[in-house]
């Protein structure tokens, strides 16, 4: 192996750096050519990764898609706005036919009054209040009521 040494004269080292390029032949151009297609490659690629992962920010807007508005059927119950309801879930501790207390993960005790609308379900079929039995795991979707009542508009039995 050759050491270029900055202290060796010009023309010398000069005739050592033309030996080592004389050596390397046709490869070296076909090695350099390589690296640089390489590095236009991963640029390219990491390129098409970043506006992909963009998303389509630069496609053509759409135009607004029309929604249908369905005119609502009366028989069909209204379901309560998003911010009056809540979920709550646990074990039945005790029933009626006109509340549920429920024990949550927590052990703290939550009483909801049932009405009429109540709509409960077992096993995807529609059930009664006295199919609920005590130490039934419920999931009761709850409407906030006048002060700090709680009405069940319907009960998941699990």
């Amino acid at each position: 192996m050759l050491v270029l040494c900055s202290n060796q004269p010009s023309t010398q080292r000069g005739r050592l750096e033309e030996a080592l390029n004389e050596n390397k032949g046709g490869n070296y151009l076909v090695e350099k050519l390589a690296k640089a297609m390489g590095a236009a490659l991963l640029c390219a690629g990491l390129l098409l990764s970043v506006g992909l992962a963009k998303g389509t920010a630069t496609a053509m807007p759409q135009a607004p898609q029309k929604k249908d508005k369905a005119k609502p059927n009366p028989d069909q119950e209204k379901a309560p706005a998003p911010g009056d309801t809540v979920t709550v879930s646990g074990k039945v501790a005790a029933i009626s036919d006109a509340k549920v207390t429920i024990v949550n993960d927590q052990k703290a005790e939550l009483t909801v009054s049932l009405t009429p609308e109540t709509k409960i379900t077992k096993g995807g079929k529609e059930v009664t209040v006295s199919d609920i039995k005590a130490d039934d795991l419920v999931t009761i979707l709850v409407r906030k009521g006048d002060g700090n009542s709680l009405m069940a508009v319907s009960i998941v039995v699990t």
